[in-house]
């Protein structure tokens, strides 16, 4: 729901309506949200120029990411800590961000599914730990995109490459000879419900608001790093 809130089209662009929306009413005095504030009228070629997309990561491919290639950290708060492999992969291959990696920009729009209770607290497990550090779990997804795509001649995923001669290390980057190459960065969301004993409740911050702060952030990071 948080995803169809930000983008338009099938291809997850970012809404920039919305964003203009939240630009006006904004308030806060956070130096990315002044700069963008200052910049508005170039907002709109900002964000298409650098591609900008939202795609949701379900609860259940995020977990079977870290079940098959997350370190003893990543699995140690997990009930069930692996599962088959070719099952995994082949979850998380038809996500559709994964899929617009490979160049299908026929995606259905998000769908709103109840996740099961199990996989829900299953995923609060380790969105705990993203809170406190998430590159062990990014590494995770790095390496199940790696094992997805290779089987795309000329692809390399890595989650330790720094941009050329910048500054800026993203979670995720894929590259293909001869193409741009896609930064993936990935936000570990929860909506702060409880695990009795175990996790207590927290700030929902799976909030489009949330989400709208977090992508005006990043982009205007981006937007710096190649002097735009």
């Amino acid at each position: 729901m948080t995803v169809s809130s930000l983008t338009q089209g099938r291809e997850r662009q970012i809404d920039i309506d919305s964003i203009f929306s939240f630009l006006d009413e904004e308030e806060q005095n956070r130096a990315y949200i002044q700069d963008w504030k200052k910049r508005r009228g170039d907002a709109a070629f900002l964000f298409r120029r650098f591609d900008v997309r939202v795609f949701e990561f379900p609860a259940n491919a995020a977990l079977a990411a870290v079940r098959i290639f997350g370190d003893d950290a990543a699995t140690k708060p997990l009930k069930l800590k692996s599962m088959g492999r070719a099952t995994g992969l082949e979850a998380i291959s038809k996500l559709p961000f994964v899929r617009a990696l490979e160049g299908d920009n026929n995606l259905k729009r998000p769908t709103t599914r109840q996740t099961e209770s199990e996989t829900a607290d299953e995923y609060r497990r380790i969105q705990n730990i993203a809170a406190k550090g998430d590159k062990r779990l990014n590494k995770a997804i790095a390496l199940a995109l790696g094992d997805i795509l290779s089987a795309d001649s000329g692809y390399s995923v890595s989650s330790k490459l720094k941009l050329e001669d910048g500054r800026l290390k993203p979670d995720i980057v894929v590259t293909r000879p001869g193409s741009d190459q896609t930064c993936l960065e990935l936000t570990w969301r929860t909506t702060g419900t409880a695990i009795d004993g175990e996790i207590a409740k927290r700030q929902n911050t799976l909030s489009v608001g949330h989400i709208q702060k977090y992508l005006l952030d990043k982009i205007m990071q981006y937007v710096n790093e190649f002097g735009l």
